[in-house]
């Protein structure tokens, strides 16, 4: 790794733009994403596969991180606070490039980033460095126990007030998709989308003949609402008034409160749903984007999240 760490600052990564500089290619091309020149710069961070992975990661220190030098990014972050974590990511990143080229073989996001997990912990106990982990801890999702579904459901606002949506998903105890939905709920607060999340999810699971149901949101505002028995005179009454209706019914309901790093499924339909002008959208099947979060929320991948 700390020859990895000499060839970025020396410009001399071989990247297609650098093989061809020196002759031993005549494309320059990115092969994974086509971009006219595969730069470190762009191989490490502007490739769009390589930023999906920054985002995954959660990486707590973007500030400053587009840095248009190769060399003063790179100085810049692996000397900061969270130094290794940086070095450690752009490592798998070329990794999992070079294996894709040379092996045929595109990791997913997720795994990229469970191996990011395992090569940092590994880096800290051989250089005998304290684990920061008393600022970070692990999520993941955490399946149902058979027969009760879970239904995750979120809520985004872009503006709080502002365009807003809601979406969500209905899983089994093995991480199988079984519904989906989103939808926009015009212009509405954070709040008041997680609550159209909530009441649109229930909705849709007793349409479905589902009866015994674990509703989980990253939203404890929300739950702690919804679970109070008086708020009649709160500006959300009436949606709240709806769920309450739903709640009586003839089922085994239960709530609980995730963090937003379990909740990814969920979060991605909501922005879809903020971003479209259809009431509502039923996903009799995953859409392509989120392919991997739900394989990596089946297999249980921890997330790092700042605590």
């Amino acid at each position: 790794m700390r020859l990895f760490a000499w060839l970025i600052t020396h410009n001399s990564l071989p990247t297609n733009s650098v093989r061809m500089f020196r002759h031993l290619t005549s494309d320059s091309s990115c092969s994974r994403c086509n971009h006219l020149h595969e730069t470190a710069l762009h191989t490490l961070r502007d490739c769009p596969l390589s930023w999906a992975v920054w985002m995954a990661s959660h990486f707590p220190n973007l500030a400053n991180f587009f840095v248009t030098d190769v060399c003063d990014w790179f100085r810049l972050h692996a000397t900061g606070p969270d130094g290794s974590l940086f070095v450690t990511t752009c490592w798998e990143i070329w990794k999992a490039r070079n294996e894709e080229i040379f092996q045929s073989n595109r990791k997913p996001i997720w795994l990229i980033v469970n191996c990011i997990s395992n090569s940092h912990n590994f880096l800290l106990q051989v250089l005998n460095i304290p684990n920061r982990a008393h600022i970070t801890r692990q999520v993941t999702w955490i399946p149902p126990t058979a027969p009760c579904l879970k239904l995750n459901v979120d809520g985004s606002s872009f503006g709080n007030p502002g365009r807003a949506g809601f979406g969500g998903l209905i899983r089994n105890d093995i991480g199988e998709w079984m519904h989906g939905f989103s939808g926009s709920c015009g212009h509405a607060s954070n709040l008041l989308a997680e609550l159209y999340a909530i009441l649109k999810g229930l909705q849709l699971a007793w349409g479905l003949g589902y009866r015994t149901i674990n509703l989980e949101s990253d939203s404890k505002s929300a739950i702690d609402l919804i679970l109070e028995d008086d708020n009649n005179f709160h500006p959300h009454a009436i949606v709240l008034g709806q769920i309450r209706i739903l709640r009586t019914r003839n089922w085994s309901l239960s709530f609980s409160h995730t963090l937003r790093e379990g909740n990814e499924c969920a979060d991605w339909l909501a922005k879809y749903g903020a971003q479209s002008d259809v009431n509502i959208k039923l996903w009799t099947s995953p859409p392509p984007q989120i392919a991997h979060v739900l394989v990596a929320d089946a297999t249980g991948v921890l997330r790092q999240r700042p605590r």
